[in-house]
């Protein structure tokens, strides 16, 4: 062992010194040895004036109205190139990126056209570098690119509940009207390739059909249902991402979606009014105080707590006792020349002598004709 060690540290110095030049020298021979290697470039589309791209961006225009549908905008392109491990690493860490401007007078019946394009022919933010890298690639490993382009469609969308999937469960008692959600705006403008927002179209026209194999196009986001919920939800819902993918916009960008969150089995009671029920409050005007007469077909009312959960609330007795239908008579001018006009039917709680308990009753409780009729409307009419 020990002689070992002795031929180790024996001139160790200039030992030592040879083998720090034979690294740097393999070192430098490395560096110098062409190599193949793959960029991955990200794809970007305009269709205004090219710009300059971002790194490791392929940026690609097309003339207005059409669309790059394939490859995907926001997708991955690779592209192999040779060159010593310097001169790649000199190329990959300063504008290594390169545009391609897509000049193409398509026919006017045309809707699609497709560009072949190689890594040669893309215009390189570093031409000259790009062109090195480029030359010596084999043939089997040059990329020929087929960029596809669609012309751009634009059409309006009257929104439905047909377009938004409902995700989520409320409470066990409550369940969510997904059938009368509401949207604001009700309308939006679909812009994307033509062939993509023909099948958009397609599949919203079989969702509004009765007989289509689709109950819903989930044109937009889920509506997320918090779990428990038992209160109405507003969300704001874009695109949904699986049209976004392909390249469809919506305008406006967002739309806020309504539902109501209601009892399964809420407290609903019938009663019958008849005309003779009706309050009338009249004008102090003595001389105005009988020229009106209410012309009236009594039809069923309900009154109903649709977010109470419990049944021990109100009942026939309660209702017969507490609601009261008025037609305020005081509002309308003696002076106004029509024979006739429609006032709306007011509904009030009366006889609570707990004030809490007449906050709570005027807050929940819903009072009117059946959902559609008009009968909360009675007919006044001057009198002859």
């Amino acid at each position: 062992m020990k002689p070992f060690l002795a031929f180790l540290l024996k001139d160790w110095r200039r030992k030592l010194g040879a083998i720090a030049i034979a690294l740097a020298l393999w070192s430098w021979i490395e560096g110098r040895i062409a190599n193949d290697a793959d960029l991955t470039l990200k794809i970007a589309f305009t269709t205004e004036d090219i710009g300059t791209p971002d790194d490791f961006q392929l940026l690609i225009q097309a003339p207005p109205g059409w669309v790059l549908t394939d490859p995907p905008i926001g997708s991955s392109l690779t592209i192999w190139v040779n060159g010593s491990k310097s001169e790649i690493q000199s190329f990959t860490t300063k504008q290594c990126a390169a545009n391609f401007v897509a000049n193409f007078i398509p026919d006017e019946e045309d809707n699609l056209y497709t560009v072949d394009v190689s890594p040669e022919e893309l215009d390189w933010m570093r031409p000259g570098d790009a062109q090195m890298l480029l030359g010596d690639i084999p043939e089997s490993q040059k990329m020929l690119k087929q960029l596809v382009f669609e012309r751009v469609k634009t059409a309006t969308v009257s929104l439905t509940p047909s377009e938004v999937q409902v995700d989520g469960t409320p409470s066990e008692a409550h369940e969510v009207r997904s059938e009368q959600l509401r949207f604001t705006p009700n309308t939006v403008t679909l812009t994307g390739p033509q062939a993509t927002l023909d099948s958009l179209l397609a599949e919203i026209a079989e969702a509004h059909s009765a007989v289509g194999e689709i109950l819903n196009s989930a044109l937009l986001e889920d509506l997320q249902v918090p779990e428990g919920t038992r209160i109405d939800i507003s969300q704001s819902a874009g695109l949904n991402q699986r049209w976004v993918r392909k390249g469809i916009k919506m305008n406006p960008p967002l739309v806020l979606v309504d539902a109501m969150v209601r009892l399964k089995d809420p407290i609903r009671i019938q009663f019958n009014p008849t005309l003779e029920n009706i309050h009338v409050t009249r004008t102090n005007d003595s001389a105005a105080a009988d020229i009106w007469e209410l012309a009236w077909e009594p039809e069923p009312w309900w009154v109903s707590l649709p977010h109470v959960e419990s049944d021990r609330l109100i009942s026939e007795t309660w209702v017969q006792e507490h609601v009261r239908l008025f037609v305020p008579l005081h509002t309308l001018n003696p002076d106004d020349v029509l024979t006739s006009q429609k006032v709306r039917i007011e509904a009030h709680i009366v006889g609570i002598e707990d004030s809490d308990d007449q906050s709570f009753f005027e807050q929940h409780l819903v009072i009117g004709p059946e959902e559609g009729s008009d009968n909360d409307m009675i007919t006044v009419k001057r009198k002859q």
